[in-house]
């Protein structure tokens, strides 16, 4: 049978030095705290991490502060929004909910599921908690969202920026 096989993220010193030294043959400062920043900020990732040092080597700019990188990210998640809402629309408007409480959450935790306090301060308060668990299983199923034992997270993390930062009675249409 088939397995499949998690990657580890690359070590940052050594993903570091080997991006930075791009920005370095074009003279171009890029700290090492920035792109420190950069990498935790997508936990290691290293295709949404090249996404935005890419459109950063483009601009052919020094990268002098967050500022810029923000901007990049917002740019990115502009440029996704189309797809974001075509996956929503793809979505009961219920599994939506959990998407985007899911997001909000950052990681859905087990305990935080079990907590009446969530449920009454969440979207989900109308729904029972059969449903939210069919939503996420849902939503596992669709690559949407990843269960660890820690719990659920959204997988794409430019989605997850944008969850959070969605207004969510939009979910519908």
């Amino acid at each position: 049978s088939a397995k499949i096989l998690e990657l580890q993220p690359l070590e940052v010193s050594a993903y570091r030095s080997f991006a930075l030294s791009f920005f370095e043959k074009r003279n171009l400062s890029f700290s090492a705290e920035l792109f420190n920043a950069l990498y935790e900020r997508f936990e290691g990732h290293t295709g949404y991490i090249h996404l935005v040092l890419h459109r950063l080597y483009d601009y052919n700019q020094p990268v002098t502060n967050w500022n810029l990188i923000k901007h990049v990210i917002e740019e990115l998640v502009k440029e996704h929004t189309f797809y974001f809402r075509t996956v929503l629309k793809t979505l009961s408007y219920q599994t939506g909910k959990v998407l985007h409480e899911t997001g909000r959450a950052t990681i859905l935790d087990y305990a935080l599921l079990e907590s009446d306090d969530f449920w009454s301060k969440t979207m989900l308060y109308r729904m029972t908690k059969t449903e939210i668990y069919a939503s996420l299983q849902e939503l596992i199923d669709k690559e949407l969202v990843y269960k660890n034992e820690e719990g659920y997270y959204v997988c794409d993390k430019l989605m997850l920026h944008w969850l959070i930062n969605y207004d969510a009675e939009n979910l519908a249409g």
